[in-house]
């Protein structure tokens, strides 16, 4: 049966028929090498909520608490010169196959390149952009 998958702004928390498909692409926490199956998720919205983020297969992903606290928007701080200093740390986003994908902070890798969990979604994405032989 067709079940709605993006319910845009009407609600914050992700609808079960949401959260099945997350589990599906995601297979669990999305973070590369995390293990914790989606039970145990908590559903992350990628443009966050309270900016007006909706609630869409295309800006959410399953995150487990350690991995869903790393990713969430962290307040800048304030220097003693009264400058704002953005604070380093992990993003996430949804790359163009629709795949979420993680920009390690700048003291992990300061070219911040994009990593990804290898799952059976992002394989099977790659399967079928690759031409068939035959």
């Amino acid at each position: 049966d067709s079940q709605v998958l993006d319910v845009g702004r009407a609600h914050r928390l992700a609808p079960p028929a949401l959260r099945r498909a997350l589990g599906l692409r995601d297979g669990g926490c999305a973070f590369p090498g995390c293990t914790t199956p989606m039970r145990h998720c908590d559903v992350h919205h990628v443009t966050p909520w309270q900016l007006g983020g909706p609630t869409s297969r295309d800006n959410t992903v399953a995150l487990c608490r350690v991995h869903h606290a790393l990713c969430e928007a962290s307040t800048p701080t304030m220097g003693d010169d009264g400058e704002t200093i953005s604070v380093d740390s992990w993003e996430v986003r949804i790359d163009g196959r629709g795949l979420p994908e993680f920009i390690p902070p700048a003291a992990l890798d300061p070219n911040r390149n994009p990593i990804r969990r290898m799952g059976y979604a992002a394989t099977l994405f790659d399967d079928m952009a690759q031409p068939r032989a035959g």
